[in-house]
């Protein structure tokens, strides 16, 4: 545990206007924040650019799950039990964090993770600032809102940063022996890793599939379905990014959106009731949700671009 002086100021200090700054922000670190940003990134500007930027913030995610599982410190007030007092979320959300452990932020981690590696590949200073401050606020969000210690956001920032770091360093390699497996081994591996992390997490949660906090398979999930649509697209699509209007790069946009929102918010809402009958067999139906969710984005959405009529004359020849 570490010092809550902050996160108690914070919390007795809140208004309406404030919770609603520091709520877009906190959106932009969570998962359906990257959804909205890499969709962007893959169907106006980059496909390059948003499929290894999906893939390194998954990495970081998962990542952060492994690290809060081996230090085991737990979210503030949780020892006390005045959380669903003290923090500024949904009861929904509120029974969901307090299953997960606080160090580092998840939130800290894999937005510095992100939007750095976003900035440090676009290269131009209006980028690099902007990330900058988001960056900066979505750390800031979650101590307001009650969920992380000041301390988990530092470090949170500090192995993002390393992570841009290394990424930057061995992106090259580490895409040239990845590139060397085939698809279904690729896809293996990756359910591989996610049964892993899934054993060490039910052997530091006590035994008990019940009690396990299920966002890292959604994280391998998503990897998976990024694997699988890629090769898919590139060899029935083709779609170039910066082809079209305006109007047709914005359909585009939210028709990718809504694909991937769609099993998204579906598994979201069967898997409790799953989990209520097997708990195993409602983290299977998670992994599986987070795969089609992948696969509507990265594949399905562009093949119905053609149908909408949102693809214009190429711009760069891809």
């Amino acid at each position: 545990m570490f010092n809550s002086e902050i996160i108690d100021f914070f919390s007795e200090h809140r208004t309406s206007a404030l919770s609603v700054f520091f709520g877009v922000f906190n959106f932009l670190g969570e998962v359906e924040g990257f959804i909205l940003v890499v969709s962007l990134i893959y169907t106006c500007f980059d496909k390059r650019l948003a499929i290894r930027a999906s893939v390194l913030v998954l990495v970081t995610m998962t990542l952060n799950h492994v690290i809060k599982i081996s230090v085991q410190n737990p979210r503030p007030f949780i020892a006390e039990g005045t959380y669903t007092e003290k923090w500024d979320v949904s009861p929904f959300k509120a029974r969901e964090l307090a299953a997960e452990f606080s160090t580092p932020s998840g939130h800290a981690m894999a937005g510095s993770a992100f939007y750095g590696y976003l900035a440090a590949c676009m290269r131009q200073p209006w980028v690099v600032a902007v990330a900058i401050v988001v960056i900066g606020l979505i750390g800031a969000a979650r101590p307001y809102i009650g969920v992380h210690y000041v301390e988990d956001i530092l470090l949170g920032w500090l192995v993002g940063g390393a992570i841009i770091v290394s990424a930057l360093k061995y992106e090259a390699q580490i895409v040239e022996i990845w590139s060397r497996f085939s698809l279904s081994h690729q896809v293996s591996l990756t359910f591989v890793g996610a049964a892993l992390i899934w054993l060490v997490s039910l052997a530091a949660k006590g035994g008990d599939p019940a009690d396990l906090s299920v966002p890292y398979l959604g994280y391998f999930g998503f990897l998976t379905g990024v694997f699988i649509a890629r090769p898919m697209e590139s060899q029935r699509v083709g779609l170039d990014p910066t082809s079209g209007s305006l109007p047709q790069k914005i359909g585009r946009w939210g028709l990718t959106v809504v694909m991937v929102m769609i099993p998204v918010l579906v598994i979201d809402e069967i898997v409790e009731p799953l989990m209520a009958l097997s708990a195993i067999v409602g983290h299977l139906f998670y992994y599986a949700g987070y795969v089609l969710a992948g696969v509507m984005g990265l594949f399905v959405a562009p093949y119905f671009f053609d149908r909408f009529g949102l693809r214009g004359p190429s711009q760069s020849g891809a």
